[in-house]
């Protein structure tokens, strides 16, 4: 298990690449944090003792996603290839329906390597961040809707939306849903899983990761049977005045096939920061 001081060279090292290359790079440090000992997904290579890569796993049931970093120093020495190597033998490899790499499509160098080894876009991924000067341009919230922090028993309901609306098979909604609920259960968790309510009735979930300086939203669907009534917007409109409220940037993300999505989202004051791109990882 990585040390405290290794997690910190690795921020330092995220750091220096985004700066190198103007990019944002997807660590999910939300899911890094809750690493436990014995897990074996994160890999780094050191050189004189410092931390010149990292590549790390997340792991979700039957896919994997892979992200990682290499200082600018340090690159085209097949270093990255040796993580990869490391970190997904055949054996491992062979236990996921999916594996996903994701670089930033503005990393010329991730580019690069993905061309090089000849992997193929498996899907555009869009990080979306609201623009403070439209706030007083926007229409206000059509409906009135509240959250409620998820609890063990809307596990299904949980499920269910996750299966409806993103396409997941049932296990890894579970597996999801599982770690989002525990998570919930722990004071000062920095993401917490709410039931979206309206007219009494639970409508929809929407995850959020709060931080000081800027709030992240994650896993945000509705019912398919309330769709149609404004309810996404609203709740947009009320994530946007609470971050508002907090002095807080407020980001999310949402895949480029999903237009419906995106163009809500644009509708309601965001604006594409960053694109990630996922490439399907052979061995």
């Amino acid at each position: 298990m990585l040390s405290k001081q290794d997690w910190e060279q690795i921020k330092a090292l995220q750091l220096e690449v985004e700066q190198a290359d103007g990019i944002s790079l997807k660590l999910n440090w939300d899911m890094l944090r809750e690493r436990k000992p014995g897990d074996h997904y994160d890999f780094v290579y050191r050189e004189n003792e410092k931390i010149t890569a990292f590549l790390g796993l997340y792991d979700f049931a039957s896919k994997l996603e892979l992200c990682g970093l290499v200082a600018p120093d340090s690159r085209r020495k097949g270093i990255f290839r040796s993580l990869l190597a490391e970190a997904l033998p055949p054996e491992r490899a062979a236990a996921y329906k999916e594996i996903l790499l994701n670089i930033p499509a503005a990393s010329a160098s991730g580019k690069g390597f993905a061309e090089r080894l000849g992997l193929e876009v498996a899907l555009t991924e869009y990080q979306m961040k609201f623009n403070p000067e439209v706030i007083g341009r926007l229409a206000p919230a059509p409906v009135a809707v509240s959250f409620r922090k998820a609890k063990l028993p809307d596990s299904c309901l949980l499920n269910r939306l996750d299966m409806e609306g993103f396409g997941l098979t049932e296990e890894e909604a579970g597996q999801l849903n599982d770690e989002a609920l525990k998570q919930n259960e722990t004071d000062g968790a920095d993401a917490v899983m709410y039931v979206i309510e309206h007219d009494g009735q639970d409508v929809g979930k929407i995850r959020v990761h709060d931080d000081p300086m800027e709030n992240w939203i994650y896993g945000f669907v509705i019912d398919p049977t309330y769709r149609g009534q404004g309810i996404g917007r609203s709740v947009l409109m009320k994530m946007v005045h609470e971050a508002q409220a907090k002095g807080s940037d407020l980001f999310l993300e949402v895949a480029l096939e999903n237009e419906r999505a995106l163009q809500l989202y644009q509708s309601c004051g965001f604006e594409q920061i960053q694109i990630q791109v996922y490439y399907s990882w052979r061995l």
